[in-house]
């Protein structure tokens, strides 16, 4: 079981308040963590290299044949291959981030990667116009030069298999990291790395 990690990360120097924005839907009725679930046909599939032309034309992306990438030795149920929406957050409210599906990781220790930020319990995180804004300021908190959050889902939305649909927006700038990622929620094979980590999306921002 895995739950989402959405954070602003600072490494170096930047502007005194720089945002990460989430948009709920990803332009779509409906979007989060989907399931599989039995019924249904497979419809179409995108994978690799392709996924980053669905940003520009989603009718540019060509359907691919299930048989062409299934995992090796294993047979699927192409009539089960269908989805049912089982969390999202669509952001339809004003205020802080919902706390029946959002809670926080707090603190400046630098979270293993030379972090300059100090994580606050959702005073940089807010929702309004469809939107989640997560700010990161230059203030000094806790030894601190800089604020920001690190907001997850952990025990609140966590799933063994699925498919995620995020649609963010991202800041620019050198010494920015913004991040959306998975970790585990028991860590069954032991700390990090041991347990493993799945990125949806990391960014830096020299790149």
């Amino acid at each position: 079981m895995r739950g989402l990690y959405w954070r602003r990360f600072i490494k170096r120097q930047l502007a005194p308040a720089l945002v990460l924005l989430l948009a709920a839907g990803c332009g779509k009725e409906e979007g989060g963590a989907a399931e599989p679930t039995a019924g249904g046909s497979s419809g179409g599939w995108r994978t690799g290299s392709q996924v980053s032309d669905a940003y520009v034309d989603p009718d540019a992306v060509p359907t691919i044949d299930p048989a062409g990438i299934k995992a090796k030795g294993f047979e699927y149920d192409y009539s089960a291959l269908t989805w049912e929406l089982v969390w999202s957050d669509e952001f339809d409210y004003e205020g802080a981030p919902d706390p029946e599906k959002w809670g926080y990781d707090v603190g400046g220790s630098g979270w293993g990667n030379h972090e300059l930020q100090n994580y606050t319990e959702g005073e940089n995180a807010s929702v309004a116009d469809g939107v989640l804004t997560i700010e990161a300021r230059k203030e000094t908190l806790g030894g601190m030069d800089y604020t920001s959050t690190r907001l997850v889902s952990r025990g609140k939305g966590d799933w063994l298999y699925g498919r995620i649909e995020v649609c963010a927006k991202l800041p620019s700038g050198r010494g920015t990291w913004p991040a959306i990622w998975m970790l585990p929620t028991d860590w069954a094979y032991g700390d990090w790395p041991a347990s493993g980590e799945i990125d949806i999306m990391e960014h830096v921002g020299y790149d």
